[in-house]
């Protein structure tokens, strides 16, 4: 996700982002995508990676508008920094992000532990949740046997093309879906990377509540873990979403695992519940 300094120096910012399409649900910038935007600038600001961050989506960023990013070093420690970005299209605030950024591995080292073995492939006939989990990770079909997600509104060159998510499995309280990042590279850091393909509570919502219902972010929450460390951001990835719903307004707890079974973050995103 790239993220430019306004002016070279990239130790102080303010950071700008270019919401094209690509990043975009008609002419609304897809949440995930200010998350990541404002966790990459932070990252260049700090040069440290994202241990855990947390966003409010105040207003929705528009198609066509740049994003500027202005980040704040709140305290800079030997082993962890706690800083916070602010993500405005001119004089409208788009999110806040705070954040702690340090060493994604064990002691202090970003060398991810070794991964456990994986869990046997899964029977492509077999009916998601009928067996036993596999540490911890929910045993599904592979993202190609899954059907693509189904978008109420898809544009040529959007949103809807720059991620390939596939359903893999629903119950009444739980989401399963493969995602990734189709245009990702290795220079993409893996906190914005997850940021945006955690941001898929609100489109669950409409598989666990009805095709009538739909879900508007509020805020999310994003934790590491180090597994992460040597995860390449255009692999797929199993997001894992429990809801807990509230009336209007409904919880998300969103676990998301490598194609080995490996957690790599904890997400969570709170949304107000509408009707199409």
């Amino acid at each position: 996700m790239m993220v430019v300094a306004a002016d070279g120096d990239t130790r102080r910012g303010p950071f700008v982002f270019s919401v094209e399409q690509r990043w975009c649900t008609g002419d609304r910038l897809f949440g995930g995508v200010a998350f990541g935007a404002a966790l990459a600038a932070l990252e260049l600001a700090v040069e440290r990676p994202t241990i855990s961050a947390a966003a409010q989506f105040v207003n929705t960023g528009r198609l066509g508008e740049p994003l500027t990013i202005a980040t704040e070093v709140l305290v800079a420690g030997t082993g962890a920094t706690q800083a916070r970005a602010s993500a405005v299209q001119g004089s409208v605030t788009v999110a806040l992000v705070s954040a702690t950024l340090g060493a994604l591995g064990p002691s202090g080292s970003v060398d991810p532990p070794d991964p456990p073995d994986p869990p046997d492939p899964p029977d492509p006939g077999a009916t998601w949740g009928a067996g036993e989990r596999s540490r911890g990770a929910p045993v599904v079909a592979n993202p190609e046997q899954c059907r693509p997600r189904e978008y109420q509104n898809p544009l040529a060159g959007s949103i809807t093309e720059t991620l390939d998510v596939r359903v893999a499995g629903v119950t009444p309280s739980t989401v399963v879906l493969w995602a990734r990042w189709v245009e990702a590279t290795a220079s993409s850091g893996p906190a914005s990377a997850l940021a945006l393909l955690s941001d898929h509570v609100p489109y669950g919502v409409r598989l666990v509540q009805g095709p009538e219902l739909y879900g508007v972010s509020l805020d999310a929450t994003l934790r590491m873990l180090p597994a992460a460390a040597a995860w390449e951001p255009s692999a797929w990835v199993l997001l894992e979403i429990t809801y807990d719903m509230l009336g209007a307004y409904g919880h998300g707890t969103v676990w998301l695992w490598d194609l080995d079974g490996r957690p790599l973050a904890i997400s969570t995103q709170t949304v107000r519940i509408r009707h199409w």
